[in-house]
């Protein structure tokens, strides 16, 4: 699991709950502006990143599947119908995968 640490400078993250994924505020402002990184340092909790222009045009995939063994099948198909999506930072999650991804316009 990522830690705040592993987190790019670019990235605008705000807290979450322990085994959340659902904010305790509204949490709309924060994709306009930054929320500042000394007040996570408060928090005992988890982490969300906004993504969107706020975090350098960042687009997040998330693969959720009820048996986690069936990524494999899963990469594998997604590799070979567009294998330059796959060169990217994937981060294993609860329930299956997060692929990053920085969108050029």
């Amino acid at each position: 699991m990522a830690t705040l640490n592993d987190t790019p400078e670019a990235f605008n993250v705000i807290p979450i709950p322990r085994n959340s994924k659902i904010p305790i505020f509204k949490w709309q402002k924060y994709q306009k502006e930054k929320y500042p990184k000394s007040k996570l340092l408060k928090d005992n909790g988890n982490y969300a990143v906004i993504c969107g222009e706020i975090s350098n045009n960042l687009l997040v995939l998330d693969i959720d599947l009820k048996e986690k063994e069936y990524f494999e099948i899963v990469y594998n198909e997604f590799k070979s119908k567009l294998p330059e999506l796959v060169k990217t930072k994937i981060i294993s999650t609860p329930h299956g995968y997060h692929f990053y991804y920085y969108l050029i316009f």
